[in-house]
């Protein structure tokens, strides 16, 4: 299985974490966010993902969903359409474990979906699976692969820590130069 890279971009300073995203090429300044991390355990998992679901905003999609969908398609009907990259990355960062990993399958009209899972339990962890029904879920997960970070150039998109900044009221966040 293809290890996760997302553990890369985090830096432990005593009780809190900084995650670190480099913004140009080559690299002379990064968005740094300082926050912490939860126990992965069930219950942490539960409440940081309801946290993460109340969270989600229209500002978290792509431009490249919200061109490939405009405003009226079908798609925008379906709950948490479009969340699903945020979502996961949020909750694999905010959990203080390796054992969670990033899983990516296409749906039965041929889009990408995004999960984790647990590479010891084989636990799937879905904040976004309301999307769909349980058939098309048997789809998805059946096309399921593991992956690295969603990213471009390999870094942590800033969504990412706009969610959890929303999720996390005291995280720290600040441009640093190098």
């Amino acid at each position: 299985m293809s290890k996760s890279n997302h553990q890369k971009y985090l830096r432990k300073l005593n009780d809190e974490y900084e995650l670190i995203r480099p913004i140009d090429n080559p690299i002379t300044k990064c968005d740094v966010l300082r926050f912490k991390r939860y126990e992965y355990t069930t219950l942490s998992i539960e409440k940081i993902g309801d946290l993460i679901k109340d969270n989600l905003n229209f500002s978290l999609i792509t431009s490249d969903i919200k061109r490939k969908y405009p405003s009226g398609h079908p798609r925008w009907e379906r709950e948490l359409f479009g969340y699903c990259v945020p979502a996961s990355f949020a909750l694999l960062f905010f959990m203080d474990t390796d054992r969670l990993h990033p899983f990516t399958g296409s749906d039965p009209d041929g889009e990408n979906h995004w999960w984790l899972e647990d590479v010891d339990t084989n636990q799937r962890f879905d904040l976004t699976s309301a999307q769909y029904s349980k058939k098309e879920l048997e789809f998805v997960y059946g096309t399921g692969r593991p992956k690295k970070l969603y990213s471009l150039q390999g870094r942590p998109q800033s969504r990412f820590m706009d969610l959890m900044e929303l999720v996390q009221s005291n995280t720290k966040r600040s441009i640093i130069f190098e």
